[in-house]
């Protein structure tokens, strides 16, 4: 019964981090992260709270007890952190997509993918491969365990958003920056 919402800290004056009760409102717990501009998302793999804030400062919260677990410095991110079940994807303004994993209270990077401008990503789990729009109007598609990319695809002239896969109809969607919405039959 929480909802954890996260903001802007008002220059360091605020808590950036609010847990609230879902059924009264009541604040429950606060902390002050830094700003946080691309939101909480559970994994539940590990069952914590992740959220990175703009200086690039990730960080995972026990969702039972509330209690930080990790933190850990990936840098500044165009998305928010994809969990992965004991781990998240970043991918990062500086022109990378990251993944990490987690084990023991520490956050430990496991690989780094060059992707020019990326957008925030999504994985194919039957076939074990992350999905990622790029600034140069590529899809890309890169190995899941290694970070190695296995295709890239022009769709565009122009940046490409954050794909979606949907797996009733087997296809992954995607869209432009110049108003072009695309769908491919997976696996791609």
């Amino acid at each position: 019964n929480q909802v954890w919402v996260a903001g802007r800290s008002n220059s360091g004056t605020q808590a950036s981090l609010r847990v609230l009760n879902s059924l009264t409102g009541a604040e429950v717990q606060r902390a002050s992260l830094g700003d946080i501009d691309t939101g909480v998302v559970k994994d539940f793999g590990s069952n914590q709270a992740f959220m990175i804030n703009t200086a690039g400062i990730a960080y995972g919260y026990n969702l039972n007890t509330g209690a930080q677990e990790w933190s850990a410095n990936v840098g500044a991110v165009s998305s928010y952190p994809y969990p992965t079940g004991n781990g998240f994807i970043a991918s990062l303004l500086s022109g990378s997509v990251q993944r990490w994993s987690l084990s023991g209270g520490t956050a430990s990077l496991l690989w780094t993918a060059a992707v020019p401008g990326p957008s925030g990503v999504t994985i194919d789990y039957t076939n074990q491969t992350l999905y990622v729009g790029a600034s140069d109007g590529t899809l890309r598609k890169i190995a899941l365990a290694t970070g190695t990319q296995t295709g890239s695809y022009v769709i565009s002239t122009a940046a490409v958003g954050m794909p979606t896969i949907d797996v009733t109809a087997s296809r992954l969607h995607v869209g432009t920056m110049t108003g072009d919405l695309c769908s491919f039959t997976m696996p791609l």
